[in-house]
């Protein structure tokens, strides 16, 4: 039986439609994927609730790049930031971090006490230094930001990265369970970067934050 020139045009529309379809699948399968952030580790840079688009990396990573990854032993995925590269040195001491002794140039935020029943980004008070990004602390006294000998906000000694091993930070430096506590992360378990907010609403709710659609973050 032939088939009419209408049924062959919509056969051949029909068969690329599911062709781009299973592309699409099978692109975003392998070098996208698209999360919501549940935890304040990373706030103000990301809030409770931003849904994130998350490439997959290739190769070599940069200082300062926001990626998704696993701890060694550990399923779950984590976003956190790159602060110390292969072969460096880093130590951290109060709000300070140190790459091979050399202070980390960083934007350091202090803020009010956090409140996480409304996922609300912290409420900033005051900043100190600069740097290409921006990281957050609670609203310490001079003494506890000099210097903190629990190491609640800091290590007690330096850690030297192997070769192929990243030190990730949170950008809620007081509430972020990361390198500093969990170790480094080798490169096999850094799947992707990110810098896209394409939705964001707060857990729980159906309220979109409009002024974070689409948003770029660094």
């Amino acid at each position: 039986m032939k088939l009419t020139r209408k049924k062959t045009f919509l056969l051949i529309v029909t068969s690329l439609f599911v062709c781009f379809l299973g592309a699409l699948w099978f692109y975003q399968t392998l070098f996208t994927r698209f999360v919501r952030v549940p935890t304040g580790a990373m706030l103000n840079t990301i809030l409770i609730g931003d849904r994130m688009i998350v490439t997959k990396a290739w190769g070599k990573l940069s200082r300062g790049q926001i990626v998704m990854f696993k701890y060694p032993g550990d399923a779950d995925n984590y976003i956190s930031r790159i602060v110390g590269l292969p072969g460096e040195t880093v130590f951290v001491r109060g709000t300070q971090v140190f790459v091979d002794d050399k202070p980390l140039a960083e934007q350091r935020v202090f803020t009010k006490a956090e409140d996480f029943k409304n996922n609300a980004p912290l409420e900033e008070v005051s900043v100190e230094g600069s740097g290409p990004y921006r990281v957050f602390y609670g609203a310490l006294n001079q003494s506890e930001k000099d210097f903190d000998p629990t190491g609640t906000f800091g290590m007690n000694k330096p850690y030297h990265l192997g070769a192929d091993e990243y030190f990730l930070l949170g950008d809620n430096r007081d509430n972020s369970y990361d390198s500093r506590f969990r170790g480094p992360v080798p490169r096999s378990l850094i799947w992707g970067t990110t810098s896209l907010v394409y939705l964001s609403s707060p857990i729980n709710s159906d309220e979109v934050r409009w002024n974070r659609v689409m948003k770029r973050i660094n």
